[in-house]
């Protein structure tokens, strides 16, 4: 310790004697760790941190498949299905079940949405959570005239109830129900909804829902036992999927059941984004070790005499190895100091412009795990880039040092094997920097093609909503729509339009980008089979006439529905592009289809009456689907309606007026999804704008690092061959010839470096291939582009210092020690 204590004092003491060589080390450092503790940051509080939950490695979702076609149908189970589940698969200790459902929270003044999820006494117990106050849901509260009670999140509490703490058990009205409040969650819980306030409910199946193997209807949470694993419990739920095919092949034949990790199912995609964004940073650390590396090699081969000086007095090789390499140390620790300054701000920027739909958002902070990383990052950092110069210099013999030190000149000092090794640094660097600029410009170009491909229709000026109606006026439980309900579209659709500034409105069954109805197969007029939708999903929707108007859809042939399509009407339809070429030979115009048969087993046939071009209104990345669509006033489909609106000016301007018309129809019915047509789209480019961003900006900070480090090698080494340089030149080299001769010696180490690089980008960015749109990840554009623009801005590094040396005398330089 007394040794380490004495070379750590000592190491303070040298970096004090060079502070520009300090700082710098320090500033390229800082950049390094604290992109890397930024972005660590978001990986571990989204991905790696473990879920609130008791025992988290023991929690799975239960989820149901089945292949229709080419397309892979998920969803959930049934109700029957969900206790075969836990009475034969012996590796599941208990499941519980929860499903989805909307509620409007009234009697407070504004109807407001909330987010219920309907759950079984055990749902809260599996997981093992607690509440802030009250109680939680518990088996008792299953049976009927005990399960009005109801527990809100903590962002519930706070956004509709101002956080009252004496809101536990207060009644509230839920849908014209009465609900008591049983319990408030932590405010980091809020499993089972999706949306930003949940609430909730128990959940009591009905008779015909109990014996409905039919119906996927609810969804399904499983602790596994202590020793049980996600393989074993694959195994037995894969048998169990054998054995209701063979029970029950009316409704359960070509299901099957399987076990995702919850963890798996609550991050979602953003792992491999994630980790791909904490590899980029990583390569950003290695060009800033790379960097520092090469100081650390030119300022050590400068301190020849003084270990020289060491060794003589009895210093081991061992012990110089020790000094180096803790002021190698000391500066990385310094430097991640600084870089976790930076850091307290990168994650604040990482927060803000995240997309709002990241998951775990809020876990994402300086943990003390996220410190220990830092500190861990800090000290490998300082071993990896102060190991080879500490390791070059003391293999130097003590005679020829000194003989050299004090006999020679410090142009013999730089022999070929530090050169050599300076030489390797930069072909690294450029290598590292090629692998992540050319990452970084394949997925700016892919956001580039997104931002730039054709939706198909007009996203201007639209305002788009969800009218959730109050049982009293709509019941969107029932299995067909009722007279009232259509009475009550009808008005709403008609006051809308009527509301001040509002220039035409429509209704649909999905709003673009949000929802779409989907259709599993086809009845086409003249084929004996049905036909399965294949290559992705086939959607349709129900809307009213004045759809294609508002959207601005283009029409291909036919024509556009009108009020005459209503019920006791010819059925009708319209097909866009895709699904005419794909399943009417690219005439649809008269041709019949059906989606679903009618009460006495015959298809209910509808006549197409109209094509439209493409439109990409489901996801921008994805291709056109087939798709079609049905009116509205022909379809005994129930929802609650979702309105587009088309206005004249700015459509957040009409918000209130659209407000109170829908309040006209039922005063007891909020507005969800208000958002413009703009803010969807925007929303589909967010996760691929923050990608591009942030591969953007570690790819510039590791291109200006390259560059800067090839400028700082190149200037020094330019430096130690002074005399040979002044030697050339007195012998009658022109200053020309020279200058050609140090950019070249530069120039193939660059164009080594980009060689290299190019190889390396090549093996790794095929795993950007899932972030790319529309370009492949061997785009030979990019490739050549990234090369040129790195070989001319390196041609700028290597010209800079050659120039400079092109000013010395000869017979300065002959006099240069």
């Amino acid at each position: 310790m007394s040794s380490l204590l004495q070379d750590i004092r000592y190491g303070l003491r040298m970096l004090e004697k060079a502070p520009a060589f300090t700082a710098i080390a320090i500033v390229t450092l800082a950049l390094g760790i604290g992109a890397n503790t930024a972005i660590f940051s978001a990986v571990y509080g989204i991905v790696l941190k473990p879920l609130p939950y008791a025992h988290p490695s023991q929690l799975v979702r239960v989820v149901g498949s089945k292949m229709m076609g080419d397309m892979m149908l998920q969803g959930g189970v049934s109700v029957p299905a969900s206790r075969d589940i836990q009475a034969q698969c012996p590796a599941i200790a208990q499941a519980a079940t929860y499903t989805n459902e909307d509620y409007t929270f009234t009697g407070a003044g504004v109807p407001e949405h909330l987010d219920g999820v309907t759950v079984s006494g055990n749902f809260f117990s599996l997981l093992g959570v607690g509440p802030l106050f009250g109680r939680t849901i518990l088996p008792s509260d299953m049976t009927p005239g005990h399960n009005e009670v109801v527990v809100l999140s903590y962002a519930t509490w706070k956004d509709l109830f101002g956080g009252d703490p004496d809101l536990i058990n207060r009644k509230i009205t839920l849908s014209g129900k009465q609900y008591t409040v049983i319990g408030i969650m932590p405010r980091q819980f809020d499993f089972g909804s999706s949306g930003k306030r949940p609430a909730w409910t128990p959940r009591v199946s009905s008779p015909a829902e109990n014996a409905d193997r039919g119906s996927m209807s609810v969804d399904l949470v499983a602790r596994l036992k202590p020793s049980a694993t996600i393989p074993e419990v694959q195994s037995q739920l894969k048998t169990l999927s054998a054995r209701l095919t063979a029970s029950y092949p009316n409704t359960d034949a070509g299901w099957q059941l399987h076990a995702d990790a919850l963890k798996a199912f609550s991050v979602g995609y953003l792992s491999e984004p994630l980790l791909l964004l904490l590899g980029a940073v990583g390569f950003v650390l290695l060009i800033a070790c790379v960097n520092v590396s090469g100081l650390l090699l030119a300022r050590g081969w400068g301190r020849q005499k003084e270990v020289a000086i060491r060794k003589a007095l009895g210093a081991t090789r061992f012990r110089i190895i020790q000094q180096f390499l803790c002021e190698s140390i000391l500066l990385a620790l310094a430097g991640g100091a600084l870089g976790l300054l930076l850091a307290v701000w990168g994650v604040a920027a990482l927060r803000a412009i995240a997309p709002a739909q990241t998951p775990r958002l809020d876990e994402v902070h300086l943990s003390p795990l996220v410190l220990w990383f830092t500190l861990a990052i800090s000290v490998f950092a300082g071993v990896l880039f102060g190991l080879v110069p500490a390791l070059q210099v003391s293999s130097r013999r003590v005679g020829a040092t000194l003989k050299e030190s004090f006999g020679g000149s410090s142009g013999s000092i730089s022999s070929r094997h530090p050169r050599k090794l300076r030489s390797a640094l930069v072909v690294i660097e450029v290598a590292l920097a090629v692998i992540l600029v050319v990452g970084a410009t394949l997925v700016a170009r892919s956001l580039a093609k997104l931002a730039g491909v054709a939706i198909g229709f007009r996203t201007d000026h639209l305002l788009t909503m969800t009218v959730n109606f109050s049982k009293s006026v709509c019941d969107t439980s029932a299995k067909e729509k009722s007279a009232q309900c259509a009475l009550a579209e009808k008005e709403l659709l008609a006051r809308v339009k009527s509301a001040p500034g509002v220039e035409n409105a429509a209704e649909a069954s999905g709003i673009p980008f949000v929802t779409n109805d989907i259709a599993l197969s086809l009845s086409i007029e003249g084929q004996a089979q049905a036909v399965a939708a294949s290559n992705g999903f086939l959607f349709y929707r129900n809307v009213t006439p004045e759809y294609f108007s508002v959207m601005g859809v283009r029409f291909l042939n036919g024509r556009a529905f009108s009020v005459a399509d209503i019920q006791g009407s010819e059925h009708v339809a319209i097909v866009n592009e895709t699904f005419a070429k794909k399943y009417l030979s690219n005439q649809p115009l008269g041709k019949r289809f059906s989606k679903q048969k009618d009460k006495n087993g015959q298809p209910e046939w509808m006549t197409v009456v109209g094509e439209i071009a493409d439109n990409r209104d489901f996801a921008l990345e994805a291709d056109p689907q087939p798709e079609f669509y049905v009116p509205l006033a022909q379809s005994s489909e129930v929802s609650q309606p979702n309105l587009i609106v088309r206005t004249a000016a700015d459509p957040l301007t009409v918000i209130s007026s659209v407000k109170s018309q829908a309040a006209a129809v039922d005063a007891n019915a909020p507005l969800t999804n208000m958002k413009t047509m703009d803010q969807l789209v925007s929303e589909q480019k967010a996760q691929p704008r923050f990608q591009t961003f942030l591969l953007g900006a570690f790819g510039l900070l590791g291109f200006v690092l390259a560059m800067v480090g090839i400028f700082g090698v190149i200037s020094y080494d330019v430096g130690q061959r002074t005399r040979e340089i002044g030697l050339r030149m007195a012998l009658g080299a022109q200053p020309g010839n020279v200058l050609r001769m140090l950019i070249r010696e530069g120039m193939w180490l660059v164009g080594a470096g980009i060689l290299v690089g190019i190889g390396g980008a090549l093996a790794l960015n095929r795993v950007l291939r899932s972030l790319l749109f529309e370009i492949k990840p061997t785009d030979p554009v990019t490739f050549i582009a990234v090369a040129v623009v790195l070989a001319v801005v390196a041609l700028a590094a290597c010209y800079i210092p050659a120039r400079r040396a092109m000013g010395v005398e000869p017979i300065v330089a002959l006099r240069y020690e």
